[in-house]
């Protein structure tokens, strides 16, 4: 096979695309009613950068010392434990200096819970209530709620009651969820929040945004909402009103920004072809209805979407999207040079020999290496400047996505293990979902590899090379890369069905054994698809 680029070459290759927002995460729901299995679908890709490592984890229940406190090594949000807390699993960062960030799980009880797409609210609303410097942020979230919530009401409920008390540190969207129902909550500002249940008739996209539109404060069946929502907003100047309830997202949204709204557009459209949605609309609809059934499928292909069969070419990778390229060759030179640049010269190490106070030489040696590599990731970022053109969007498949996954929740499950949690570790772009029921206690060595360099031991870092080498010329690389990775998960989607069936049966005579049973499956079709991960990785990137 041909080898297409060096891992000396990986970052330098990257670096031809033009720099992108942050947090550009964006979640999905799918009612029961609208799916072709009947099940609850919903999920979200995490975006933030390329080349930052997640892992996959078990996370054991636990008994807790009286007075034992949860805390944020990076806000100093403190919380104190409970006496138990529950088994779970999640999909960690590995820099907890800046924060855990848990992300998506299951816990012992069947509650999923899925945090957070980042929300931006308004001025006139953040004089009124300002964020928390040490309130609740997302970094925290799920560690918090599937270690001590049995329901999703009462997850939400929990969630509500630290906003209440403690404050938030940031806007928010997320959806908590069991067997009998599905929670959305906006967190909209410091102390202010809006959860309802979702519907089961209508789907949502909702990118990072607020998106809840009228909301009756007084069903409290089905709404769950901070006590001052609506004067917060109306103090500020910007309550709407529609009959009587506050509509949320024009009470207390920023304004939405142009690559919410592709996202938006393109997940929309992804889901229902004949949804009338444009990219020039000024309003986004929350809730939508289809006549269409809704698949896993579709949902994968809405993670993935990189606006294919569209007018519009990903933002995220202009150069190699109007034809643009580096050449191996060029990658590495550069790379070379930039290593170079960064070395002391002669004449600095015989400074710093002779130099009696050794550790201020060094750490003028550190801050100057560090000052030549600023110069020479600027003067490369000058050199790879390219025009953005008036048709390029940011995509929801977006090459910041660090693991994307998608809940399925089913009614003739067991109610501890209500669904599953279709994972990619990775962009989904080059990486296969893979099936992860509620139950299981263990995952494989590859999905816990902490490293925050390149690792060849590890799920996460196998799939950023392959997605650097795809983007350095995604135009000829993608759709072959995509059929590969598409046939490791065909392996999965195939046996899925017969393995839920098998575990249904299996938990009804011993839980226990269930679980024991359905993480050796788990186990091995992992360690099969990482195996064939870097397989892929050894036809296009080269040591």
């Amino acid at each position: 096979m041909r080898k297409f680029l060096s891992r000396l070459g990986l970052v330098f290759a990257a670096g031809v695309m033009l720099a992108q927002p942050v947090a550009a995460c964006t979640g999905v729901y799918v009612g029961k009613d609208l799916t072709e299995d009947g099940s609850v679908i919903f999920g979200r890709t995490e975006d933030l950068e390329q080349h930052h490592n997640k892992t996959f984890i078990v996370v054991e229940a636990k008994q807790n010392e009286e007075g034992a406190k949860l805390v944020d090594e990076y806000t100093k949000f403190e919380y104190e434990l409970p006496a138990e807390s529950y088994k779970y699993f999640a999909v960690p960062d590995t820099t907890p200096e800046w924060g855990l960030y848990y992300e998506a799980g299951y816990n012992e009880h069947g509650v999923a819970m899925d945090a957070t797409t980042t929300t931006y609210t308004n001025e006139e609303v953040l004089a009124v209530d300002p964020l928390v410097e040490n309130g609740i942020s997302e970094s925290i979230m799920t560690t918090i709620v599937l270690g001590q919530a049995k329901t999703a009401r009462e997850g939400i409920e929990l969630l509500a009651s630290i906003v209440d008390e403690k404050g938030s540190a940031e806007g928010n969207g997320l959806i908590i969820a069991d067997q009998n129902e599905t929670w959305y909550m906006e967190i909209l500002s410091g102390h202010q929040y809006a959860a309802m249940k979702l519907p089961d008739d209508m789907y949502a996209v909702f990118p990072n945004s607020f998106f809840l539109e009228g909301v009756d404060v007084e069903d409290t069946d089905n709404v769950i909402a901070s006590a001052d929502l609506k004067a917060t907003a109306e103090e500020a100047g910007t309550l709407v009103e529609e009959d009587g309830m506050i509509r949320v997202a024009d009470s207390y949204a920023a304004e939405i920004d142009p690559g919410s709204i592709s996202r938006y557009w393109s997940g929309v459209k992804t889901l229902d072809p004949d949804a009338e949605v444009s990219m020039d609309d000024t309003e986004f609809p929350f809730l939508h209805s289809t006549d269409k059934k809704i698949t896993l499928e579709d949902v994968m292909n809405l993670q993935r979407n990189r606006l294919e069969g569209t007018d519009y070419i990903p933002a995220d990778n202009v150069a190699s999207a109007t034809g643009g390229e580096m050449e191996e060759t060029e990658a590495e030179g550069e790379s070379e040079a930039a290593e170079e640049k960064t070395e002391p010269s002669e004449a600095e190490e015989t400074v710093a020999e002779e130099t009696e106070a050794e550790g201020e030489s060094e750490v003028a040696e550190e801050e100057s290496a560090a000052e030549e590599e600023t110069e020479a990731e600027e003067a490369a970022e000058e050199e790879t400047e390219v025009e953005m053109p008036e048709n390029a969007k940011y995509p929801i498949g977006n090459k910041n996505t660090m693991e994307a996954h998608i809940f399925q929740i089913y009614e003739d499950m067991p109610a501890e293990v209500p669904g599953v949690m279709w994972l990619a570790i990775g962009s989904p772009t080059v990486s296969p979902y893979l099936p992860f029921f509620g139950n299981i206690t263990e995952t494989i060595p590859a999905y816990q590899v902490e490293s925050n360099e390149y690792d060849s031991e590890s799920f996460y870092w196998a799939v950023d090379s392959i997605l650097t080498a795809m983007l350095a010329d995604e135009s000829n690389l993608k759709d072959e890369i995509r059929e590969k990775v598409l046939a490791i998960e065909k392996v999965a989607m195939d046996q899925f069905e017969e393995v839920r069936q098998e575990l249904i049966k299996k938990y009804g005579e011993d839980p226990a054994a269930a679980a024991e049973w359905i993480t050796e499956q788990t186990k091995k079709f992992s360690q099969d698809a990482f195996d064939q991960i870097k397989t892929i990785e050894s036809d296009y990137v080269t040591e």
